[in-house]
């Protein structure tokens, strides 16, 4: 994907270019030139304009933020009502804080979300820029952290844009969404039934110094079907399971993994972030000892469960 500096410093080289080619051949038709400096003003105040927003994007990759994008209709170019700001900006805190909640192993809707896992992933509203309506969020991180090791919040944005970039996807949101457990279904399908209420459309741009620029968007149409696909969850059950079988398939890029129980059941999932390193050292088709839980969704007015699987821990088999 293009980044916003590269996609500048085209800009700027595509105007360079028009600009000598211009100049150029009104030489050859020996324009004066005063007329000739009066014909690439235009250009000029291009390129002075476009250099502006080169040194602004490049201010931004000192620093780790998320730009939301909102797209209303009934108000003009960078204007947004207070109350459709708030449910947008508000739904977005409450869906990364029970993402970061469950990626501290705390998948339940139950109780309160420990106040170290919001203070550390809190989104700061640093400002808000035209263009349809831009609210810069900035991580509540340092810049020196991030470059020490990968913050939590950094961690819980990746998540976050895996979470977006499924959503017109049926199966992959399932899996995903019921990975991350019931408080997070209850928090995007709130989310999605703001965008849907407020009639907008979304873009999310994330920009940071170490990771690659990351973009997602959720139309008013993708919205619509987050919505009612969540809907349809009625109830979802959580249990651990220790698993004895032959580990046939483990991808660390996609945190996925394959095993055949010593029942002959197939079982895949994903890969707990915390024990990716130890599957990565891991030997395929040998067997070992799998602690997983199993998240079972039950669908409203229907018999259809779908069951998840994720990788807690894996040890040799003894």
């Amino acid at each position: 994907m293009v980044s916003p500096l590269e996609r500048i410093n085209e800009q700027i080289e595509e105007t360079r270019q028009i600009k000598a080619e211009a100049e150029g051949e009104m030489k050859t038709l020996g324009f004066p030139d005063y007329l000739i400096d009066l014909q690439l003003s235009s250009l000029d105040q291009r390129m002075e304009d476009l250099g502006k927003k080169e040194e602004d994007i490049k201010q931004s990759f000192h620093k780790e933020e998320v730009i939301v994008t909102l797209h209303p209709e009934s108000l003009p170019s960078g204007q947004v009502s207070v109350r459709e700001l708030t449910l947008i900006l508000g739904g977005l805190q409450d869906l990364t804080d029970s993402i970061a909640n469950s990626m501290n192993n705390n998948k339940n809707e139950r109780g309160k979300i420990p106040s170290r896992i919001l203070d550390e992933n809190t989104f700061i509203l640093k400002e808000t820029r035209a263009g349809s309506f831009k609210a810069v969020l900035e991580m509540s991180h340092s810049l020196q952290e991030s470059f020490e090791k990968q913050p939590e919040q950094t961690r819980t944005i990746e998540e976050l844009f895996t979470l977006l970039n499924s959503s017109d996807k049926e199966n992959e949101l399932t899996e995903i969404v019921t990975s991350l457990g019931s408080r997070t279904i209850k928090n995007y399908q709130n989310f999605s039934k703001a965008i849907l209420d407020l009639n907008t459309s979304l873009d999310f741009d994330w920009i940071s110094p170490k990771e690659s620029y990351k973009k997602s968007s959720i139309s008013k149409e993708t919205a619509r079907q987050v919505y009612n696909l969540l809907s349809k969850f009625s109830a979802t059950e959580e249990s651990i399971e220790t698993v004895q079988g032959r580990l046939t398939g483990a991808n660390i890029r996609t945190k996925s993994f394959e095993i055949i129980s010593n029942l002959g059941e197939r079982i895949s999932g994903k890969i707990n972030k915390d024990v990716l390193s130890k599957v990565a050292v891991l030997d395929l088709n040998q067997d070992y000892s799998a602690t997983l839980m199993k998240q079972t969704v039950h669908y409203t007015n229907s018999k259809k469960v779908k069951v998840t699987w994720l990788l807690n821990d894996i040890k040799n088999k003894k």
